[in-house]
């Protein structure tokens, strides 16, 4: 959860705007996520701190980084969860001193070079457990960048990274690929290449023949 998310969610129920969340501002989110009506006069006044009748951003603040993880889950949708998710085990790995590739490495129980939807759940789950399967999904996403339905280890530290830094790195835009040429294919001929769902035709360059393989630079999909 970045500071933006939260003041983006203070500022949704702070309906006249007056930087406080006052007993019926605060008792709508705490309905949403899932208070039961008798008991948020109770949690209200737990909230507010100084008892001076409303919630200030300091107050909603620590009391919002106290949530488990479904509460903040209703409250900033899966994928804000999911970006904070990676960004603590970002900041994890610094301060332990392990680099992300190790992470990565320890993860990829087939050893080739690829982590699928159940090993980055692994990863994720053993630093914070309960979490919801829309939320891992979502941390997939933020991952997988070419959209392949497989991480690879640069994607993997590029999603960690990214999500450290606070900074909105865009996805890459090409990819390069090894193409094998086929029977029946030479040079001049745009030759039919598939990556991850897309289909793309390719020229076969100069000097290629059957069975020898070139290297080409696809765009990706934006």
């Amino acid at each position: 959860m970045s500071m933006d998310d939260a003041v983006a969610l203070f500022q949704r129920f702070d309906l006249n705007g007056n930087g406080t969340l006052g007993f019926d501002e605060l008792r709508e989110l705490l309905l949403i996520i899932g208070v039961p009506a008798t008991d948020v006069p109770r949690l209200f006044g737990v909230i507010d701190t100084n008892s001076d009748g409303n919630v200030d951003f300091e107050e909603f603040i620590r009391w919002m980084y106290a949530q488990p993880v479904d509460a903040k889950e209703k409250m900033l949708g899966s994928t804000a969860v999911a970006k904070q998710l990676l960004r603590e085990i970002a900041d994890k790995l610094v301060s332990d001193r392990i680099q992300p590739e190790a992470l990565f490495a320890s993860a990829n129980v087939r050893s080739d070079g690829l982590l699928s939807r159940d090993e980055l759940s692994r990863i994720l789950l053993a630093y914070l457990p309960g979490l919801s399967s829309t939320v891992l999904s979502e941390a997939f996403h933020l991952c997988d960048w070419d959209h392949s339905g497989w991480i690879n280890v640069e994607e993997f530290v590029s999603a960690l990274r990214r999500e450290a830094s606070g900074a909105q790195e865009p996805q890459p835009s090409t990819v390069d690929v090894s193409v094998t040429v086929p029977a029946g294919w030479r040079c001049g001929m745009q030759l039919p290449v598939t990556y991850a769902g897309h289909l793309y035709h390719v020229d076969v360059p100069g000097g290629h023949t059957i069975g020898t393989t070139f290297v080409t630079t696809l765009s990706l999909p934006g």
